[in-house]
């Protein structure tokens, strides 16, 4: 059997063509017509199910409802725009520590490029030692490539370095962006309450923003080495195979992107609806964690698994009409780019034996086979190092689709905030002609005044149509009446939580001036001492004179000591909401008042836990320290440590006057502690008389 060398494969492929061109045009004309035919399916299989889709992206908010236009998500120049506002976030400067990064990142790709082309050269000169039976260049050759292998090992591992480093310097970046922007001016607050067009703004803070980072990173090395290479590879190829060789690769290529670019669905859309559906899926799964007593005790259990099956029912479908779109369009890749480059690679490796520039290559060759082969290897690895490069850079466009998906939820997030800080909300059932109006706050420091303030919920519901009242320092106010009637929300908006649509509010400018103690309070995964003095740290309780000693005593006051002693130390650290009763919650968020000690402090059922005989020194101790007392609750028993009363008749009136501490509120009083008497000792309430 004679020896296989490149004339007699070149001279095989071209009989096999003649063969199939002249002796089965039936054949092949029927393989034309059937590829055309498995185009058109293919192309209806994309788009297929195209109603589905924009349900999903009427539910996920990611069509403009407005007038025709393109669907967010899309890579057009909204989406550069977008890009750029966050490339100044993610790069600070041309003399950051990014910059720096992303030009090691280039060198490193330029070195690596060199070093392909450079082994290609080497494994060109392998293979013409073994056809020659020369030991010597076959051993340099081989020697030639471990000498290689190693800087190509620390390259290809720095490179994928560079890119982690650069994803995780753009995520710190956005980060502390969005966190100063985020937790900053109530903001937290207002994106969920006063707004809701995100419904997880977790998802976008965490998941959203790593992966948009991720993307970014992994686009500039996936755009940037390709393109290199194409240069590189395609100039060293010029040189061998002349300039049909190096076009024809380049033709096949356009073609294909065109043709992807047609028949390609969005997949940056389809990324942005499955990040939103995510979100959703994630957001459940942490209210049932947020509500496990509620609903443990409801026994909502087959409720909730009912809502949370179906948002996931609807998460995987999504998916599943994802992974169908990227089978189809794998398919394509495929024939275009993978087995497009075969049949295009042979006829570019043929070029310099049967090419117009032939003869001269015979000539320079002499006819030695070893030569020829020893090319053909070399041209073999620059041809496919130049295809894989031009085939990247091609389904790259689906990862730029990608990220401008993400870009597209970032966008959605820094849109909304921007409005959140010029008062502007958009919420389902708002009253429009509400949202351009707006009161006035004005400093005063030892009184608080409303005037003329109505009270509506963020949706536009009218809870009070006019408030105004004013308490001076050291008038301590009640608030009573049903609930649902507006108690809280009146001190919402005084806390600037709601909008003022009208009328002016005066308080303390002083943030710290106004302390507000809920029902259930805020304990934060910290040291017990982090628990008083939150959110101060422990620098700034030195600054105020305060000691551990004196920290001590505020729990010794109310007899919340011994926790200190039981929990091993004001610095131990614990889970303090699972740690402490509901009691001791309370009387720790109490403590919390006493130690920042503020001109006033509203107090919304903070002692519904508390024994009736333990509120005396509760609320006696915070009017010795100075504290003006505002307090909202149902419990008589406290009407007695106030001197004014805001009391709501549950249909939009309500009275403001002088605490009428009549006989009837001591009796009843009264019965509260004698009720608390007999639950702790066993013993029958005694009958009391009027």
């Amino acid at each position: 059997m004679p020896a296989l060398d490149a004339t007699s494969i070149a001279d095989g492929a071209l009989a096999f063509i003649r063969f199939f061109k002249f002796q089965n045009k039936t054949r092949g004309s029927l393989a034309i017509i059937g590829a055309a035919l498995a185009l058109y399916y293919l192309k209806r299989r994309l788009q297929s199910n195209k109603s589905n889709l924009k349900d999903l992206e009427k539910e996920a908010d990611l069509f403009v409802k407005k007038g025709p236009s393109k669907p967010k998500g899309a890579v057009d120049k909204n989406f550069l725009k977008k890009l750029l506002k966050f490339l100044r976030i993610a790069i600070p400067g041309w003399k950051s520590r990014e910059t720096g990064y992303i030009l090691g990142l280039s060198i490193a790709l330029v070195v690596r490029t060199i070093l392909s082309i450079r082994l290609a050269e080497v494994n060109g000169g392998v293979v013409h030692g073994i056809i020659q039976r020369n030991k010597d260049k076959f051993v340099q050759g081989l020697f030639t490539i471990l000498l290689y292998a190693v800087p190509s090992s620390i390259i290809n591992s720095l490179l994928e370095y560079l890119m982690v480093m650069i994803a995780l310097f753009f995520r710190e970046n956005l980060t502390k962006h969005y966190h100063e922007r985020y937790i900053n001016d109530k903001f937290f607050y207002q994106i969920c309450n006063l707004d809701d067009r995100i419904m997880n703004p977790d998802q976008r803070l965490t998941v959203d923003i790593q992966k948009w980072a991720i993307s970014l990173s992994n686009l500039y090395s996936n755009f940037s080495k390709p393109l290199l290479d194409i240069v590189l590879f395609s100039k060293r190829l010029y040189g061998v195979v002349g300039g049909y060789g190096v076009a024809l690769p380049f033709c096949w290529y356009a073609m294909s992107a065109v043709l992807l670019r047609y028949i390609s669905p969005s997949f940056g859309t389809l990324t942005a609806i499955r990040q939103k559906l995510e979100g959703e899926y994630r957001g459940q799964h942490f209210d049932i964690l947020n509500h496990s007593e509620e609903i443990a005790f409801y026994n909502g259990g087959k409720w909730e698994i009912r809502r949370i099956t179906k948002t996931f029912s609807n998460l995987y479908e999504h998916c599943i009409e994802i992974i169908k779109k990227q089978f189809w369009m794998g398919i394509f890749d495929s024939m275009l780019v993978k087995y497009g480059s075969y049949y295009g690679g042979y006829l570019v490796l043929g070029m310099p034996v049967f090419g117009p520039r032939s003869k001269k290559y015979l000539e320079e060759t002499k006819g030695d086979k070893s030569k020829i082969a020893g090319d053909y290897v070399r041209n073999t690895s620059l041809l496919i190092n130049l295809s894989k490069a031009i085939g990247k850079f091609i389904i790259s466009y689906k990862e730029l689709q990608n990220l401008a998906g993400y870009t597209t939820l970032m966008d959605e997030l820094e849109i909304v905030l921007n409005d959140l800080k010029v008062g502007k909300y958009q919420r389902t059932m708002i009253n429009p002609n509400l949202v351009s109006e707006r009161g006035e706050y004005i400093a005063a420091d030892d009184k608080l005044v409303m005037d003329k303030v109505p009270i509506l919920a963020p949706n536009g519901d009218i809870l009070i149509k006019e408030v105004s009242f004013e308490l001076n320092k050291g008038m301590h106010l009640m608030v009573d009446g049903p609930n649902g009637c507006g108690k809280s929300s009146v001190f919402r908006i005084m806390g600037e939580l709601w909008p003022l649509f009208a009328g002016s509010i005066s308080k303390p400018e002083r943030q710290a001036s106004i302390f507000y103690v809920p029902q259930v309070p805020y304990l934060p995964k910290g040291s017990l001492r982090d628990q008083i003095i939150y959110p101060d740290r422990k620098i700034e309780m030195t600054k105020k004179r305060m000691t551990d000693k004196k920290l001590r005593d505020i729990l010794k006051i109310l007899t919340l000591d011994y926790i200190v002693e039981r929990e091993g130390g004001l610095n131990t650290e614990r889970n303090w909401t699972d740690v402490l009763s509901g009691g001791e919650k309370q009387r720790m968020a109490i403590a919390r008042l006493y130690y920042h000690k503020p001109a006033f402090a509203i107090l919304d059922e903070c002692s519904s836990a508390v024994a009736v005989d333990a509120e005396d020194v509760i609320y006696t101790e915070a009017k010795r320290r100075g504290i003006t007392l505002i307090t909202v609750s149902h419990r008589p028993s406290l009407w007695k440590h106030h001197d004014f009363l805001l009391q709501f008749d549950g249909e939009g009136g309500y009275s403001f006057g002088e605490l009428d501490t009549s006989k009837s509120h001591n009796i009843e009083y009264e019965k509260q502690v004698e009720h608390h008497r007999s639950m702790m000792t066993g013993e029958p309430e005694e009958e009391k008389q009027e």
